[in-house]
């Protein structure tokens, strides 16, 4: 679309937004509209006063710009949904929920893990997340506007929000931002929001714990049974090992995991989440 489609030649030569532009040696501009989706974005093409007006017969050079712009923006929003959709898998594997959005502060994408624990208590209505109370919604939508900030040296420090259930302990969402405040015209995402359950126990996988630390089969099940709280006296007792055999496990796994006691063990293995 020409500026000039639109706008008088007295509009230009009078309205105070063309007299600053004027100030600066920029004339009328040629805009196009590179919307992808929902997702409203435009490109102003800028004339100079010095140069002639863009005119009618220049239109086929500009729907030739337009439709480069175009399979721009859709490839970068491909490339960064994919990035996205990767990252959600990922904390998913951690068993952790997450939920995405758009530098409006919109949900563009969660997790299955964020879908379980959503309920009165917390929900996504219009593309927003809301939290059980007025409180907390306004307390997380003000993190999360934090949070679509561009980072930077002068971005503020972003903090933990807590979300209240019912019969239940709260909900602990913290949250990051990523990407650049240029980038995030073609992002798929800008931020997002980690959510973790207090109430819910850390299951590790045995594989995970074999692998980590070299542990054998007996000894990766006994460290289970000891991060858990269960004494060598009453692993002995319960799964019909000799005291002795249970001790010796013991001593083999604080060796491989650089623990020395019970607690580090439990405290180590609650660190990890794959």
């Amino acid at each position: 679309m020409l500026e000039t489609d639109f706008v008088s030649k007295d509009q230009f030569d009078h309205h105070d937004y063309y007299r600053f532009m004027r100030k600066y040696g920029v004339g009328d501009c040629v805009l196009m509209d590179i919307s992808v989706g929902k997702d409203t974005l435009y490109f102003v093409l800028q004339n100079s006063l010095a140069d002639d007006s863009p005119q009618t017969r220049d239109m086929p050079h500009f729907h030739a710009i337009r439709t480069r712009l175009l399979t721009a923006v859709q490839l970068a929003q491909h490339i960064d949904a994919s990035k996205v959709t990767g990252m959600a898998a990922a904390f998913q594997t951690s068993n952790i929920g997450c939920i995405f959005f758009d530098r409006k502060g919109l949900v563009t994408l969660t997790n299955p893990k964020a879908d379980a624990l959503f309920s009165d208590d917390l929900r996504i209505s219009r593309g927003e997340v809301r939290a059980g109370s007025a409180n907390e919604t306004a307390r997380f939508h003000r993190e999360l506007k934090i949070a679509l900030q561009a980072p930077g040296p002068t971005a503020e420090t972003l903090s933990a929000v807590r979300l209240s259930r019912t019969g239940k302990r709260p909900l602990i969402v913290r949250f990051e931002r990523f990407g650049t405040q240029l980038t995030d015209v073609f992002s798929h995402s800008c931020a997002m929001a980690l959510i973790e359950d207090p109430d819910e126990e850390v299951r590790l996988k045995p594989e995970t714990l074999m692998t980590l630390f070299d542990l054998t089969p007996a000894e990766t099940r006994i460290s289970l049974l000891v991060a858990s709280g269960m004494s060598a006296v009453n692993i002995a007792s319960q799964y019909g090992l000799g005291y002795e055999t249970v001790k010796s496990h013991i001593r083999s796994i604080f060796q491989k995991t650089g623990t020395g006691r019970q607690s580090e063990l439990s405290a180590l293995f609650g660190k990890i989440r794959l």
